[in-house]
């Protein structure tokens, strides 16, 4: 582009000198393309970003197929689950052809307008000033072998403006990721204050015209240790989506500390954390799925792995052990064990547990509540199906949901 810029400047000012008059003609029809640029640039950017999305589905579609081969072998879904991912790549290439026929549409149009309107027209100008005297035939021809080089840069130009949009939606989203700030280096813990307890009153929710849950209330004070009892299908992660700020309640007040905090991630997220019921494991070091990269001293998270059964792991695999991705060379206790040793260590005034024991045997399970309930000084809300009467003992109260 930048060589083609300076290609058509070169052009205008050697014709400007033969005859401005012709050469500002010339000059204003090689600009035509513009005007189908305003035309076709949203129809290419709006094709792009189609298939961008249609791109990022079959990623996903890539990645669930491969972490879910096993399941699929055992249930012998295997013609299924292969339709599935055909069906999802040919989206893909459809949004992408389309994509390629409309930037192909829009470059043969603007290059048929580019030569119609920058050279028979400008020709028929030249012509008639020849006829009159205005300007000598030698003159005429000059700027007429110059007009090349003002229509050739300006389609080369908008083609590569064409080009361009194909890629805006995947630069929009990279402009996103290298402009996003967490704000501050986050070392250990954030410190969001106090917390003097939390309230729910009649909390219920809507997604997708579908009511979830109506009626929740709970108040929790500071330290204490809740169990909430829902059976499968409940509703019981989108509730703590809720205590987390990342849903916003459809009825209901949320407030912690006295104040409004319905929907507000940003303003109350750090005040938890959470051990969700399926893991989420990185394809990293087992450090690193820990502390998340986070600066957390070798001491605390040596006493963490000790305390929820990783240390044995450690020993054997060391720090720098690769995870694989979803965690598919770890048992599912072992996975189990990084979620809540990522809980542990962020040392959150409020901790939120989704089933987090589920995975882990019985002895093991009750060991982790013991030093979640018992030597974690903060507030736990545990949401669970099944808890042993061990277990039980060790909560303030116990709440039936559904």
């Amino acid at each position: 582009m930048i060589f083609n810029s300076i290609q058509f400047v070169a052009a205008i000012v050697s014709a400007i000198i033969g005859s401005w008059l012709l050469a500002l003609i010339f000059l204003i029809a090689s600009f035509t393309p513009a005007l189908f640029q305003i035309i076709f640039g949203p129809m290419i950017e709006n094709k792009s970003e189609k298939w961008e999305l249609a791109n990022s589905h079959y990623t996903d579609t890539v990645n669930e197929t491969t972490a879910g081969i096993s399941i699929v072998d055992l249930y012998d879904a295997e013609a299924s689950i292969i339709d599935r991912l055909i069906n999802t790549a040919k989206r893909m290439e459809l949004a992408l052809m389309r994509t390629n026929r409309t930037k192909g549409i829009a470059t043969e149009i603007t290059t048929t307008g580019a030569y119609i309107c920058g050279m028979i027209i400008p020709f028929a100008f030249g012509i008639y000033f020849v006829v009159r005297g205005n300007i000598t035939l030698g003159t005429f021809m000059m700027i007429a072998q110059l007009a090349n080089n003002f229509i050739n840069p300006i389609i080369d130009i908008f083609a590569a403006i064409n080009d361009a949009k194909t890629t805006t939606p995947i630069w929009k989203r990279f402009q996103e990721i290298i402009a996003f700030n967490g704000g501050k280096t986050i070392d250990e813990n954030t410190n969001v204050g106090s917390f003097n307890g939390l309230s729910l009153k009649n909390i219920g929710i809507q997604m997708n015209n579908k009511k979830i849950f109506s009626g929740v209330s709970l108040l929790v004070n500071p330290g204490e240790k809740i169990l909430i009892e829902a059976s499968s299908g409940w509703g019981k992660s989108t509730l703590f989506n809720i205590l987390i700020g990342n849903y916003h309640a459809s009825e209901g007040t949320y407030s912690i500390n006295g104040q409004d905090v319905n929907g507000n991630w940003n303003k109350i997220h750090r005040y938890f954390s959470f051990i969700q019921q399926k893991p989420f494991v990185l394809e990293d070091t087992l450090k690193y799925n820990i502390t998340l990269g986070r600066k957390i001293s070798n001491k605390k998270i040596n006493e963490v792995t000790e305390t929820v059964g990783l240390s044995e792991l450690v020993k054997e695999k060391g720090w720098n052990y690769k995870v694989a991705k979803d965690g598919l060379n770890l048992s599912g206790g072992q996975n189990q064990r990084i979620e809540i040793a990522r809980a542990l260590v962020a040392e959150r005034l409020v901790l939120l547990a989704d089933e987090a024991t589920s995975a882990l045997d019985k002895n093991l399970s009750e060991k982790i509540h013991q030093t979640i309930l018992k030597d974690f000084s903060g507030t736990v809300i545990e949401i669970a199906h099944k808890t042993s009467d061990n277990e039980r003992e060790f909560f303030n109260q116990i709440i039936k949901l559904g």
